[in-house]
């Protein structure tokens, strides 16, 4: 008759526990951060994140620790979490490079290329010569292009942002032709976009040189008289 009480008591005391074992009393925002990366690179995921949970309760601006949280979803393949935590971060907080760059990532590694193609373009709006988001956008169109059909296609596409406050609304318009060639597909795309109350146009190409049937090599060119 005494042994039911006694489990059902360590089993609510072993959260408990779980968490008093985290050790985040009296550590500062900088040390619960390392902590939070130092848990996630040993696979525990979830341990980083409550981790992460507490450090954002004493510093809700602390932004490395959002973005940690949503690669750890992530990594475990948990890609819908991963994005509405992501996409909640740069509605409040757009210009926030980690977290464009986590999102392209969580788009790769679920296989949206075309997805992650559009993350990377979002933040490119707002830093367009950042070399990973550069990166970031030249692997999904490489494993894009090797994931579809060999033929040639011409695409029209338009893309919007709108912010509630700080920004005035973003628009894209890209004309882009996609060739097969012998050595790698080879794409050429024109831009016209408005942000920031200025207007441009960009010409580019981009090229994916096949060097082995599982590497192939990335090389750009840009023009933009703006």
């Amino acid at each position: 008759m005494h042994v039911r009480p006694f489990w059902l008591a360590s089993l609510i005391c072993l959260p408990l526990l779980s968490f008093a074992q985290l050790d985040t009393a009296g550590r500062g925002p900088d040390e619960l951060f390392e902590y939070a990366r130092q848990l996630a690179a040993k696979g525990r995921y979830a341990d980083a994140r409550m981790v992460a949970r507490a450090l954002l309760q004493r510093a809700p601006g602390y932004h490395d620790a959002t973005v940690l949280t949503a690669r750890t979803y992530a990594w475990q393949r948990q890609f819908d979490s991963a994005r509405v935590v992501l996409r909640s971060l740069l509605q409040r907080s757009p210009t926030v490079l980690d977290a464009h760059c986590a999102l392209a990532d969580v788009e790769l590694w679920a296989q949206r290329y075309d997805a992650a193609v559009r993350a990377a373009d979002v933040g490119l709006k707002l830093y367009p010569e950042n070399e990973e988001l550069l990166k970031r956008k030249a692997t999904a169109l490489g494993r894009g292009v090797r994931s579809k059909p060999a033929d040639n296609r011409v695409a029209l596409t338009y893309s919007g942002d709108f912010f509630e406050q700080y920004y005035g609304p973003m628009h894209a318009l890209e004309c882009v032709y996609e060739r097969q060639t012998v050595r790698g597909p080879l794409i050429a795309h024109i831009t016209a976009g408005s942000r920031f109350d200025r207007n441009g146009i960009q010409l580019g190409a981009d090229w994916y040189p096949r060097i082995t049937p599982t590497v192939s090599g990335f090389i750009s060119y840009a023009y933009s008289g703006s």
